[in-house]
């Protein structure tokens, strides 16, 4: 959220830039003379469409999420089930205490969201 917030006017020039094949002080001054220099109108323009954009950020990062989260143990479950048959009762314990531990560290940048695992005890 905060990065769209702090990104998306600096996006909004970007697209007008393109759109328009203006450089990046032709759209300032144009935003400036359209909203006829109100800091207000100025501010409504650079964040017009942000709302939606952060919507569809949120359910996007929740799919994803979601599909990380379900193939990770699917995954798991096949490594799980490829073990030798002589495992013993305390190994698939420690294992499973193991993982237990291991949480996602959540990243967002520019190239997306990065989910990482992270052992704690390590």
């Amino acid at each position: 959220m905060v990065q769209i917030a702090a990104l998306y006017p600096l996006d909004t020039v970007k697209v007008r830039c393109q759109a328009a094949g203006l450089n990046s002080r032709q759209v300032w001054a144009s935003l400036w003379s359209s909203t006829r220099g109100s800091w207000a109108a100025l501010l409504s323009a650079l964040y017009a469409g942000a709302v939606p954009a952060a919507a569809l950020s949120i359910l996007v990062g929740s799919v994803h999420y979601c599909c990380f989260c379900t193939t990770r143990r699917a995954l798991g479950s096949l490594q799980g089930g490829s073990q030798s048959t002589g495992a013993t009762a305390a190994g698939t314990v420690a294992q499973q205490q193991q993982q237990q531990q291991q949480h996602l560290v959540v990243s967002h940048g520019v190239t997306g969201t990065h989910f990482q695992p992270h052992d704690d005890a390590a």
